[in-house]
């Protein structure tokens, strides 16, 4: 199973989120668009098994720039 470790820093008026995992990984060449539209995971499986879309880092990208926030990778 897949670890999952968020953490929240409050420095000032600001807020850090910070997202650590144990997963398998992506790509060199797919991490320029992971928070991005443009990232998407591939091989879907068609029979409606249980699958990650590949965009949950995306919308929370999002939610944070819609908030005025800033967002680094």
């Amino acid at each position: 199973m897949t670890k999952l470790l968020l953490r929240v820093i409050v420095k000032g008026n600001k807020v850090i989120f910070q997202i650590n995992d144990n997963g398998c990984g992506i790509e060199k060449e797919k991490l320029k668009n992971i928070f991005t539209s443009q990232f998407y995971k591939e091989n879907i499986p068609a029979d409606g098994s249980k699958s990650n879309a590949g965009i949950g880092l995306s919308v929370c990208a999002t939610i944070i720039k819609a908030h005025g926030g800033i967002f680094r990778q």
